[in-house]
């Protein structure tokens, strides 16, 4: 143990440099300044053991504040070995062992004061801070042996009979792990008239102190730490008062200087122009000069400034961790919630406002953002295509950000449905509670068709499981030969007399008797059903010479449920009946398709008698779902399978009952009627005069519209279902000759607005 003296130190920048001779061997060296009790004599395992003593008063004062220094080479080792001819140079940053807190109370009876004051005033007649502990360990300062009091001295130079005014003081306090017993401030103030003259009402007010930045409940005051309170007295209440708290690590800081001008404009300060009561900001809608950040909306301001470099940090902390992030951007600062901040963190206070310092030279400009923190989960892409390549591993990357400490996954292989082929997708993850990263998939490159499969991301916290996403993965095979996917939705005319019947099963409510697939090119024109022959057909028809009408049956697709499926060899020629023609290949845009159910079925085919076929795709993976929807008008090729779901559709109305439907199409009308399934009628409660008729069909998402006539069978027709549009939730009411959006006009709600969607 050595005394050293500061006069004896020479000087270097912010440090004292002592030199110090040793001998070889390891040591383990501590610092210590302010101390007492500590002499040569004294033993390590004396200091490690020391106390330090604050009863009676005894707290911490500014110019002899507790230091400590504990030199460390890593994570599991203290010891400094000494070798000889060598030399080695340790900073020695020493920790206060207290910790500094600074308070402001602010009152202002024009604004934030005004409800409970209106124009009486407030002085402060005693300030007393409770629960200040004892004694502490130097090493470890969570043990104590009880608590104490002591009254401030309210400095004079504060006038209280204002309108407006604030008080200041920094504190120096033991420290306190207690949460039974956290320090605090009791606030006691007189009540004055607007005119200055005290009156007998008295308040008495409690300032919690320590936490987490943004903690308006108090908690640990921690060595080594700053806490910066700001209180702003609101009301009558011992807690009627809006705190804002900072928290830093209580170090050496650079004082930035610079002699040149310095200018720096921001378009928005964050601030109330008239008042200082940040409470008055709707932390759910932005407003005015407010700066505002949630779970899923940014915020950003733009600057000016002649300097040539601008910086930002968020001053407001949680522990260690700045409550929002601020980054600059080409003349921009954007603004985020921190997504490290997990929810548990917050300790309730998901609102609130963080103060962010802008520094250009010796300029800073410091703004609020405002917060609202909300549980999110965000996973980007929620649809996926792995394009594979045959033998080659596929790989690609979902993102997510989450603050609720990780994620977990419900799936860690996704395998495709064909049995002859086991295709798989495997799922790697970020475990723990890292609050973005990436989700990697990857494909074993066995695809020979395209399939779908999903998984469920969910928080690692099952109390948030209601944010799941769900992240939908599609595999396409390497490109080969064309792959056409065909359905027909509501077209299987399994009912009375052919009527269609939906009952919620894709495959038997979209299913022709047979599917036919007929393929060719063809130069000429087709005239009294005579085909010329310049006709190159790409299918063969099984025991017969040539191909003919109706073509190939297509096969049932493995992996996609109610799908049939054909592969068209990009490398076999057409067969043509004209000797010595010239090869020719399917082509996009040239050759040409038609789907049916066989022959002697002229209604169930598309394209209709002699219409000619629909066009080949040219899609980049030589891959096509066609949909066959006569009810919808719809008959095109997608490049990406699309999603299918049964929509009901609300019908209300006055009148007949809707029991019918039908659409002409083709050689043959398409209807279905009531007492099926899937349509059905009734008369709504709270809709007095009004009848109600629901009617169920296949759509494809995005395109839930109808072009059936909705009829009373034998009887009166309302038009096209909901005029053919696509209606907010599926529900229109018939009035007037015309469809509208919505449920109809009720009798305690008869100023409703039709809305009709153009």
């Amino acid at each position: 143990m050595r005394r050293i003296d500061i006069d004896q130190l020479s000087s270097d920048n912010n440090y004292r440099v002592f030199y110090c001779d040793l001998k070889q061997g390891e040591y383990k060296i501590y610092l210590t300044a302010n101390i007492p009790g500590i002499s040569i004599y004294t033993t390590e395992e004396q200091l490690k053991a020391k106390t330090l003593d604050f009863s009676n008063g005894n707290l911490p004062v500014q110019g002899k504040l507790p230091l400590l220094y504990e030199y460390k080479n890593n994570e599991d080792n203290n010891k400094l070995e000494v070798s000889p001819n060598t030399s080695a140079t340790i900073t020695a940053n020493m920790i206060f062992v207290c910790s500094k807190v600074k308070f402001s109370l602010r009152f202002n009876n024009k604004t934030f004061s005004q409800n409970s004051f209106g124009s009486n005033r407030l002085k402060i007649t005693s300030i007393t801070v409770k629960d200040i502990v004892n004694t502490g360990g130097l090493f470890d300062g969570k043990g104590n042996n009880g608590t104490q009091e002591q009254t401030l001295t309210v400095k004079n130079e504060v006038d209280f009979n204002k309108d407006e005014w604030s008080y200041t003081d920094i504190l120096y306090l033991p420290e306190n792990y207690n949460n039974k017993k956290n320090t605090y401030l009791e606030i006691k103030g007189t009540e004055l008239t607007s005119k200055g003259d005290e009156t007998t009402i008295t308040h008495t007010y409690i300032l919690p102190l320590g936490g987490v930045a943004g903690n308006k409940s108090g908690g640990d005051l921690e060595r080594g730490t700053f806490y910066d309170m700001t209180a702003s007295i609101t009301g009558k209440g011992k807690m009627d008062m809006d705190i804002n708290m900072s928290v830093f690590d209580w170090t050496l800081q650079d004082v930035y200087a610079d002699f040149s001008q310095t200018s720096l404009w921001v378009s928005r300060t964050g601030k109330l122009v008239d008042s200082n009561d940040d409470s008055k900001f709707d932390h759910d809608n932005k407003s005015g000069q407010q700066i505002l950040v949630t779970s899923q909306y940014n915020d950003s301001i733009g600057y000016k400034t002649n300097a040539k470099e601008v910086t930002v940090e968020c001053v407001s902390k949680i522990g260690k961790k700045p409550l929002v992030l601020a980054t600059v951007q080409s003349g921009q600062i954007l603004f985020t919630v921190n997504p490290a901040i997990l929810m548990d963190d917050y300790n309730g206070q998901t609102k609130g406002t963080a103060v962010v310092a802008i520094r250009a030279n010796n300029l800073v400009k410091y703004i609020d953002v405002q917060y609202n923190v909300t549980p999110f989960l965000n996973v980007t892409p929620l649809e996926v295509e792995i394009n594979t390549e045959e033998g080659k591993q596929s790989t690609y990357a979902v993102l997510y950000e989450t603050n609720l400490g990780g994620i977990k996954i419900n799936e860690t292989i996704l395998t495709s449905a064909n049995s002859a082929n086991k295709d798989k997708v495997t799922i790697t993850y970020p475990t723990g509670t890292s609050s973005k990263g990436k989700i990697m998939l990857q494909s074993d490159g066995n695809a020979t068709n395209t399939w779908t499969s999903s998984f469920t991301v969910s928080p690692s916290s099952p109390k948030y499981d209601d944010l799941k996403k769900q992240v939908k993965v599609t595999v396409i095979p390497s490109l080969n030969d064309y792959r056409i996917h065909f359905i027909a939705l509501n077209d299987s005319r399994t009912g009375e007399n052919g009527a269609q019947i939906n009952t919620g099963n894709l495959t038997t409510d979209n299913k022709w008797p047979n599917c036919n697939i007929y393929l060719y090119t063809q130069y000429g024109m087709t005239s009294d059903n005579n085909i010329p022959q310049s006709v190159w057909y790409f299918f063969n028809t099984e025991g017969q010479a040539k191909p003919s009408w109706p073509g190939v049956s297509m096969s049932e697709d493995p992996e996609n449920e109610g799908w049939k499926l054909f592969e068209l060899s990009t490398d076999k020629p057409g067969w043509c009946s004209i000797t010595g023609a010239k090869p020719k290949y399917p082509k996009p845009g040239e050759t040409l398709i038609m789907f049916n159910s066989g022959e002697n079925n002229d209604y169930q085919r598309y394209p209709y008698h002699m219409e000619p076929g629909v066009q080949l795709f040219d899609f980049k993976n030589r891959e096509g779902w066609f949909v066959y929807d006569p009810t919808s008008n719809l008959h095109e090729f997608f490049e990406s399978k699309p999603d299918i779901h049964l929509v009901t559709f609300n019908m209300y109305y006055q009148g007949n009952i809707i029991d019918n439907w039908y659409i002409n199409t083709g050689s043959k009308s398409l209807y279905g009627k009531a007492n099926s399934q899937g349509f059905s009628q009734d008369v709504p409660s709270g809709y007095a005069g009004w009848k109600l008729s629901t009617l169920t069909f296949w759509c494809v998402k995005g395109r839930e519209y109808k072009y059936v006539i909705v009829k009373k069978e034998n009887g009166q027709e309302y038009g096209i279902l909901f005029g053919g549009k696509r209606f907010k939730d599926y529900t229109g009411y018939y009035k007037d000759g015309s469809w509208h959006e919505g449920t109809p006009p009720t009798t305690t709600n008869t100023k409703q607005k039709r809305r009709t969607r153009r």
